[in-house]
């Protein structure tokens, strides 16, 4: 939307809104009942009625972009609760007078040259904008669909008569004119927020937004907004989040529902699972899905008359296929200084850091490994923001496979793969990492990403996966943090560490021979079992009496089984000292 800019917050335009003159004749009055009320002007008022339009902010629907808005610079509250002085959404309603603002054309904003109202006045100054756009809807029963359209830049949030209808990057609610937005957003590709029509009242209505930028150092702000009618309802429904949970084998299929969504029935490959499901939920949990399979998963959703298809297709991953498991012990180092700078290197010495399985973190009594000196307390400890972590992956054959990293994070992650940054989750993408460096904003608990391990990154042999976990403060309640990784391909690659519990002699079965085999390495000094993980039968983390024991109780007396992975191959879910080991027959 290349357009030439002005400065229309300094500039008497004779046709902003402010200086309209009055409607002459009440709504529905017409030059005919004019003459009948006063046949000696009748002349006079109606060249008058036809001279005076329909003030431009009670046009109707759509609202382009381009036309007028009311708006106001952030430099304070636009209506503040008159004894906290805090933020109120009484300036989004119809009858909040707005009549000292200024007008001017979308967008909105300064920098990049892409404005049609020009804030020259705002970077250093105020970080937020608020607009303001009266329309005109006769029978709002006659509108099919309703959305609004925008590009912005950095965050903003949305009302229509009142009611919040859109947001991004903003997390208080409402926001307070300081708030600065979680993160950069440019503008280039405009985004489709459905509004129920339902929201619309007949005769005047209001749609309101504010914009913030990201810091008051930044160079480009912008509000570009539209209210479109008639939208194509199913390219604006969005797309299904499919996801395969690994720790319960179950593939989660969630949505947002926009409008008011009748009804929903998922399909997996064409199959019926729930034919009429609340769509309200917002999720549908498939318990027991195929494993190992690129899983094609429908909704058929019934909205505003039509019946729109969604679907996303989900890998369901073997066990088998597995390199790094979520219980695997990492390397990690509190962050109550900075590291060496040197930490993410592959060859870096890291063996005097401490050791733990995931997750690692505290709060939420979901870790296994505790951090219990990181939130501070006031007059207690002093906490830190930062923890660092560090775990060695043996790939043989990185060009065979693609490997798949899964992160899981609360609030932020930095990832690094053999001293080469990879990816930065919820943290400034500008800032230098830190044991000060926080997360940009609050996460969910279960945030999690999926990041395609680039070939490039990765060497034959030994592989290192570095992570700094960032709190979004450092009295944060909580924090968490665990990790996968996965191969996918048509041979799936064994990792290092799959064994058969109990096969002391690396046979490829369990019997009484593994238990004297494993006496008399214990008391005849005799060969060190080929894998010692194998050999910890009770998965004990050591090797003593009470293993044998287990085995031949387990043989002759019918206790339980070895625990995972039994004498199926497969990683040990217990973190340990142990080396990494395989199995023959694995």
């Amino acid at each position: 939307m290349q357009r030439a800019s002005s400065d229309t917050s300094s500039t008497n335009h004779p046709s902003r809104v402010g200086a309209e003159a009055p409607t002459l004749f009440p709504r529905g009055w017409s030059p005919r009942r004019a003459w009948t009320v006063a046949s000696g002007t009748a002349f006079l008022l109606t060249a008058l009625c036809v001279a005076t339009p329909l003030p431009a902010e009670e046009e109707g629907l759509p609202i382009s972009l381009g036309s007028w808005w009311r708006y106001f610079k952030g430099v304070r509250e636009p209506s503040p609760d008159p004894f906290t002085g805090l933020p109120t959404t009484a300036w989004t309603r119809i009858e909040f007078d707005d009549s000292a603002w200024l007008t001017g054309r979308t967008g909105i904003g300064f920098g990049d040259n892409d404005d049609e109202t020009v804030l020259k006045d705002m970077q250093y100054a105020y970080l937020s904008v608020y607009a303001r756009k009266r329309f005109w809807v006769p029978d709002p029963s006659e509108v099919r669909g309703l959305a609004l359209r925008i590009d912005w830049d950095d965050g903003f949030v949305a009302y229509l008569n009142g009611e919040e209808i859109a947001r991004s990057g903003l997390t208080r609610a409402p926001p307070r004119f300081t708030d600065a937005a979680s993160e950069p957003r440019e503008v280039g590709e405009p985004e489709t927020f459905i509004i129920d029509p339902r929201r619309l009242v007949s005769g005047t209505n209001i749609v309101s937004i504010q914009v913030h930028n990201v810091s008051l150092s930044s160079s480009d702000l912008s509000l570009a907004p539209e209210l479109i009618t008639s939208p194509d309802v199913c390219s604006l429904l969005g797309a299904i989040d499919g996801t395969f949970d690994i720790r319960s084998r179950s593939v989660r299929l969630a949505w947002q529902p926009q409008l008011t969504w009748e009804s929903v029935a998922v399909r997996r490959e064409g199959v019926v699972l729930v034919q009429d499901l609340d769509p309200q939920l917002g999720f549908y949990v498939d318990p027991e899905p195929p494993i190992g399979a690129d899983l094609e998963y429908t909704l058929e959703v019934r909205v505003a008359g039509e019946t729109c298809l969604l679907q996303s297709v989900v890998y369901t991953i073997p066990p088998e296929a597995f390199l790094l498991e979520d219980g695997a012990g990492w390397r990690f180092r509190r962050g109550h200084d900075a590291p060496p700078a040197t930490w993410t290197d592959a060859e870096f010495d890291d063996s005097a850091w401490e050791f733990g399985p995931t997750p690692i973190g505290y709060g939420d009594g979901d870790d296994r490994t505790v951090l219990a000196d990181m939130q501070e307390i006031l007059g207690k400890q002093r906490g830190y923001l930062t923890v660092f972590l560090r775990r060695a992956v043996e790939i043989p054959d990185p060009d065979a496979q693609s490997l798949i990293l899964r992160v899981r994070y609360d609030d932020g992650a930095v990832v690094w793969v053999n001293g080469n940054e990879y990816r930065r989750l919820n943290v400034d993408p500008t800032a230098a990492i830190t044991h000060e460096t926080s997360a940009l904003e609050v996460s969910d608990e279960l945030a999690f990403a999926d990041l395609e391990i680039s070939k490039e990154v990765l060497r034959p042999g030994r592989n290192v996966f570095a992570v700094s976990v960032h709190n979004v403060s450092a009295t944060s309640s909580d924090l968490t943090f665990t990790a996968w990784i996965w191969a996918r391909g048509d041979d799936p690659v064994t990792p290092e560490s799959a064994f058969r519990r109990g096969d002391v002699d690396d046979d490829g079965s369990a019997g009484l021979s593994d238990a004297i085999t494993l006496l008399d390495y214990l008391f005849r000094a005799g060969p060190s079992p080929a894998c010692l993980d194998a050999a910890d039968v009770d998965d004990s983390g050591r090797l003593d009496l009470s293993d044998a024991i287990a085995l031949l109780r387990w043989l002759f007396v019918g206790d339980a089984p070895p625990p995972p992975p039994s004498l199926d191959c497969g990683m040990d879910p217990t973190s340990d000292e142990l080396p990494l080991c395989r199995s023959s027959s694995c």
